[in-house]
């Protein structure tokens, strides 16, 4: 048994799953907003998806690259949800509903904290770089150090990342509406 195949029994399967299952409902919901189309798959196919992938090596996790399963599985999701928005037979062929029934779809919110993750990742919606620091800043790396490391680039990039960041924070928290959104 590999070193791979030994963490990817070990890891806490409950755990990834839910963070999993809430990242993807948050890119679907995103999606489907979007001009690109929505996505026509659910979010917890994605999360299934996702995994299976990895269990059965077509993606392989690169455990020296991508310590933390959670990311990398992240960033399957993601892969997979951009490649189902490319494809040509989900580009939106119909109008989206009114804004009342808009209202009515919103799922509703977790806990605080999560809600507060999913408000930072709404606001750098699109922005690759800060996607990646909320994502690596919730599962616990916070240290400039350890975030360059993460993210496999220049601790001085990381501090221009987090300042930005910290921008965004701070338009969240007054309510501004011109690059935040909430």
């Amino acid at each position: 048994m590999t070193q791979t195949s030994k963490a990817l029994a070990e890891a806490d399967w409950d755990f990834i799953t839910v963070k999993l299952l809430a990242y993807a409902k948050r890119k679907v919901f995103r999606l489907s907003w979007s001009n690109a189309g929505a996505v026509s798959t659910k979010a917890e196919d994605l999360v299934y998806e996702a995994i299976n992938r990895v269990l059965s090596g077509e993606r392989v996790w690169a455990q020296e690259k991508h310590p933390d399963l959670l990311i990398f599985l992240y960033g399957v999701v993601k892969s997979i949800v951009s490649h189902d928005v490319k494809s040509s037979h989900n580009l939106r062929t119909e109008k989206l509903p009114d804004t009342l029934e808009r209202q009515n779809s919103i799922p509703k919110v977790g806990p605080e904290g999560q809600d507060y993750i999913d408000r930072l990742l709404s606001s750098v919606c699109g922005d690759d770089d800060l996607e990646e620091l909320v994502l690596h800043i919730a599962s616990g790396y916070t240290k400039a150090s350890d975030l360059a490391e993460q993210m496999k680039m220049p601790i001085q990039e990381v501090y221009r990342l987090r300042e930005r960041l910290q921008r965004k924070i701070e338009k969240i928290k007054t309510g501004s509406k011109k690059e935040a959104t909430l």
